[in-house]
């Protein structure tokens, strides 16, 4: 938190002195976000519009060796239990499914686990490493290390997924020629029609940038549901345990390698949203600042190199940005437009180009929402999953920024208990709130000099910070219906039943 408050006053600090030292520099600047801003809203409006290009697909031999990957970390032991039950249930022979718990102090977690996993039988295998390092990744080459020599398919499956029975045939049957790896979609059961807006949100992702992905030849890895052939695996190397999101980092390296993934628009299996705003703020820093990682990994090679084509590099940075905005420096000009200068011609356009970058960006949101979701979801639940992504801004604007200034965030798994109390709404929206309360004062200085245009930008900025309370409305029922269905998942495994 206190480093998003150093970012805006560092930022507000750097482009004040531009302004008076420097202006044609940061008019520059400006100018080169609004370029990106349209780059980005462009692409988007495009794959929005497209089709998802037809897959081919085979009815393989149903006995090539599977392994099923599943990293878990203080998970509830009910919640594991169910995604085994349903791997169990699976239509498919050739399988083993290795359960690697890293780092859970409480043996009465993961206990429980390991004797499920034993009377499964023995191709379900259970690990359990005190001090294993490198989060997920870590996990998953764990994994790796221990799975089967026959195996020739590897499944990376989050701890509280339930699969569809026929999850590993379909997924086998889109290996023809050069596949290298099938995504499917994440999708989620705690879904109620109080908490829609939040799961569509979600969707954008992958009937957006998935779909495009597919067009391009460039589809990465969002994590869970996606399976591999091994051989290539063990050609690129391991996961790397820097990376908050392995798994995007590991696609790029596929990608670069000139491998081929492609996404697959079924909904093989659903896992659980976050339960409230601190969770979901986590959830989505972790996506953001793991793909700034990867951005900056090895920004300039993508960028100019020969690797990857024109359209792959589109793709790519499409992927790696969806969950960036660029608006806070047009914003923090816009406020500071309001405390002097106003006749310099380069203040003025610099406020300018600001504020149209900021209402470019608003209206291809919304363009992009529309079109993706209007034959799919009544116009009012599409209006709030915008207003969710809206509500995120002060995430999407300042993660990437920590990402490149090696501001190092800790990896965040997204908890699956159920916490008495919910998260201090207070604590969890300071910087929205900071934000909203400069807005407002800025936004009534420009009223008082008689500037409406640049007082009502401001004001529409302090109500896009203000949809961060609208989020909190929008995911507090998540809880108790997930309370529900962790209950019912109980009740199931103690009755041996689905």
């Amino acid at each position: 938190m206190v480093a998003d408050f150093l970012i805006i006053l560092t930022l507000l600090i750097t482009l004040g002195l531009g302004l008076i030292y420097l202006p044609w520099l940061v008019l520059a600047l400006l100018i080169f976000i609004f370029v990106i801003v349209l780059l980005q809203g462009s692409v988007e409006l495009i794959a929005s519009f497209l089709p998802f290009p037809p897959l081919k697909f085979s009815n393989p031999a149903f006995d090539r060796f599977v392994s099923i990957h599943i990293p878990a970390f203080n998970e509830p032991a009910d919640l594991l239990k169910n995604t085994l039950k349903h791997l169990s249930l699976l239509k498919y022979k050739n399988y083993e499914v290795i359960v690697v718990d890293n780092n859970t102090v409480d043996e009465v977690v993961w206990k429980p686990v390991e004797k499920y996993c034993n009377e499964l039988g023995n191709n379900f295998k259970f690990f359990h490493i005190d001090k294993l390092e490198g989060f997920k990744a870590g996990a998953l080459n764990f994994a790796l290390n221990e799975t089967s020599s026959e195996a020739e398919f590897v499944v990376v499956v989050d701890a509280d997924y339930e699969v569809k029975p026929q999850f590993l045939k379909e997924a086998l049957s889109y290996f023809v020629d050069d596949v290298a790896f099938v995504q499917f979609p994440q999708a989620y059961r705690n879904i109620t029609g109080e908490n829609k807006g939040v799961a569509i949100e979600y969707e954008h992702f992958f009937k957006i940038h998935m779909k495009m992905a597919n067009h391009f030849n460039c589809v990465s890895s969002t994590g869970t549901l996606v399976i591999f052939r091994r051989n290539v695996l063990n050609e690129i190397g391991f996961y790397d345990r820097k990376c908050l999101t392995e798994d995007a980092e590991i696609a790029a390296r596929l990608i670069e390698a000139g491998r081929k993934g492609i996404y697959v628009d079924k909904v093989m299996g659903r896992g659980l949203m976050p339960y409230d705003i601190e969770a979901y703020k986590k959830q989505k820093s972790r996506w953001a600042y793991g793909n700034g990682q990867i951005l900056k990994k090895d920004f300039l090679g993508i960028l100019f190199g020969k690797k990857l084509n024109f359209k792959q590099k589109i793709s790519f940075f499409s992927e790696m940005t969806a969950w960036f905005n660029f608006i806070l420096i047009p914003i923090l000009v816009i406020f500071l437009g309001s405390i002097g200068y106003n006749n310099n011609f380069i203040w003025k356009m610099s406020v300018l180009i600001s504020v149209f970058t900021i209402y470019l960006f608003f209206a291809m949101k919304l363009i992009s929402f529309v079109a993706t979701f209007i034959k799919e979801y009544p116009t009012k639940n599409i209006l709030r999953a915008l207003f969710v992504h809206f509500g995120m801004v002060a995430v999407y604007s300042t993660m990437f920024i920590k990402s490149f200034l090696d501001m190092n965030i800790s990896f965040e798994r997204t908890n699956k208990f159920i916490l008495p109390q919910k998260p201090s709404i207070l604590k969890n929206t300071r910087i929205e709130i900071f934000m909203i309360i400069i807005s407002l004062m800025v936004g009534i200085n420009y009223f008082a000099n008689s500037n409406s245009i640049l007082a009502f930008t401001t004001f529409l900025i302090a109500i896009n910070y203000l949809l961060i309370f609208y989020v909190y409305w929008e995911i507090s029922p998540t809880k108790k219906y997930s309370a529900k269905l962790i209950n019912e998942m109980k009740k199931s495994i103690a009755e041996n039943k689905i």
